[in-house]
């Protein structure tokens, strides 16, 4: 029971901020962020739609993509990464360097 605590006490203290869960059975994809020391789903726009909070502009269609509608995931993730905010992050990251 120890070992059980420690492995949960330090997966919690390295857990990424976010994970992206593909549930094959049931044909969904969550999208979890790391909150107030839990996971907690992102919700999708009325598209389907997932914007990660981390990274601006990430953006996946998770209804086309369940269909299978790889050019529509395509241009969503695209219109994403052409955005403001998109553009602006990675100057931020530049910036870091």
């Amino acid at each position: 029971m120890l070992l059980c605590r420690h492995f949960e006490t330090s997966f919690i203290k390295s857990a990424p901020s976010s994970r992206l869960i593909t549930r094959v059975y049931d044909e969904e994809i969550d999208w979890f962020v790391w909150e107030n020391g839990e996971y907690v789903a992102l919700q999708s726009d009325k598209k389907g739609v997932i914007e990660s909070r981390f990274f601006a502009g990430l953006c996946l269609n998770v209804k086309a993509i369940l269909v299978g509608e790889l050019a529509q995931v395509l241009r969503d993730l695209q219109k994403g990464l052409a955005t403001k905010k998109h553009k602006e992050f990675v100057n931020q990251l530049k910036a870091k360097k």
